[in-house]
């Protein structure tokens, strides 16, 4: 489990492709996009509508990947997920770039009210229990976090410092 996957657990959605973003600086931000598997058919429609409307009326399976969690420009991001319908973003990375979100995806982008923002303490555990019960399990000992850019030392080591 990692911060992008909690804030995307978070938010559900049968018919929109879930953005997470957390700002990483420098005009970057980490980031994963997702889709629920919905035990109820989701409708189809104006998915922009639905997306915000829909969060809690629907039963979900399970949260699917579509792009795993990266360190990313937001232009970049973009234009990796730009083929999806009913995208909707959050987090800080979200809200830092909403101008630059909407510029570039224009009416395809949505923000996520703000109470998805930051990943939760309860939604922690029941993704934790969630993957207890599907046998996945680490002991503590083996837990390691998952780095997705070298700290600012390893970067100026090697000479790929990126400009504030």
């Amino acid at each position: 489990m990692n911060s992008i996957e909690i804030l995307a657990y978070q938010y559900k959605c049968s018919h929109c492709t879930i953005v997470p973003m957390i700002d990483a600086r420098k005009g970057r931000v980490y980031a994963a996009a997702y889709q629920w598997i919905s035990g109820i058919s989701g409708g189809s429609g104006d998915s922009r509508k639905n997306c915000l409307d829909e969060r809690e009326e629907q039963e979900y399976q399970d949260l699917v990947p579509l792009m795993t969690p990266v360190d990313i420009e937001v232009k970049e991001l973009i234009s990796q997920i730009e083929s999806q319908k009913g995208i909707v973003c959050f987090g800080s990375g979200a809200r830092k770039y909403c101008d630059l979100l909407f510029q570039i995806g224009g009416t395809r982008i949505l923000l996520a009210p703000k109470d998805c923002d930051i990943p939760k303490g309860g939604t922690l555990a029941l993704l934790a229990y969630k993957k207890f019960l599907e046998g996945n399990r680490v002991d503590s000992v083996n837990i390691e976090p998952l780095y997705l850019r070298a700290s600012e030392a390893e970067l100026k080591a090697k000479g790929n410092v990126f400009n504030e």
